[in-house]
């Protein structure tokens, strides 16, 4: 069968263009797959890395933001962790105080405000 006579031309490109319009895009790791996706607003920037299979070991993650922002929060699910915050020419550093496992069906998610 030709691509072109398949029922869904034109899906992934509609799927493409949603994904870059709430800024979300798929990841690959040793142990795990899933998603990262980025919003912001005027309230600040929040950063999310979702896991749907496997897992994937975080100890610090390097964001780009428009602007620097004063504060980071960092949660697991609800539980919120502890971090640093650093500026890194104009990206952020967040440094977990300890490394952590994110596992299927947990996301890890940073607000910058």
């Amino acid at each position: 069968m030709l691509y072109s006579d398949e029922v869904w031309t034109g899906i992934e490109y509609q799927v493409a263009a949603h994904m870059i319009y709430e800024f979300k895009a798929f990841f690959c790791g040793p142990e795990g797959w899933g998603s990262v996706q980025q919003t912001r607003d005027e309230n600040g920037q929040r950063s999310t890395i979702a896991v749907v299979a496997g897992r994937i070991a975080v100890s610090q993650l390097l964001l780009a933001t428009q602007e620097p922002p004063r504060t980071a929060r960092v949660t697991l699910g609800n539980a919120a962790l502890d971090a640093t915050l650093q500026l890194d020419g104009g990206q952020v550093r967040i440094i977990l105080a300890k490394p952590l496992v994110v596992k299927a069906s947990d996301a890890l998610s940073v607000v910058l405000t």
